[in-house]
């Protein structure tokens, strides 16, 4: 099975908007194993929560549908800095610790960190078209 970390924006475009993202997220626990650090975890509810809010929609079953799909790993920190976003090492941090064969992210800064990270970093679209 193929093992995936997906980044918050991907998470969040899956469940509010359509296209490649909204596959993915069906997908979870289906045809791939989805990976998250409790950083990670940390950060995907924040953004549920701080979305729910601006838009008045109840987010919390979204986030719970989320933790039941992935599976968590702890990650040690990155000794160096490799993304542009200094943030965004968790997802390269989560991916060393479960193996990962792809990080998943719409962010063109962390894309651009693959080659960097000796990690295969893809979009959802050519995420998506490696399921099929």
């Amino acid at each position: 099975m193929i093992k995936a970390v997906i980044d918050t924006n991907v998470i969040i475009s899956g469940f509010f908007w359509g296209g490649p993202p909204k596959s993915i997220v069906a997908k979870m626990g289906v045809d791939y194993t989805a990976f998250a650090s409790p950083e990670i975890i940390d950060e995907y509810a924040a953004i549920f929560q701080r979305y729910g809010k601006k838009t008045g929609l109840d987010t919390e079953p979204f986030f719970l549908h989320v933790l039941q799909q992935v599976v968590t790993v702890l990650a040690v920190p990155l000794a160096q800095q490799i993304c542009e976003d200094p943030d965004d090492d968790m997802f390269i941090a989560c991916a060393y610790a479960c193996q990962a064969d792809y990080v998943v992210t719409g962010d063109k800064k962390l894309l651009a960190a693959g080659s960097k990270a000796g990690i295969n970093i893809v979009s959802p679209a050519v995420f998506l078209s490696m399921l099929k």
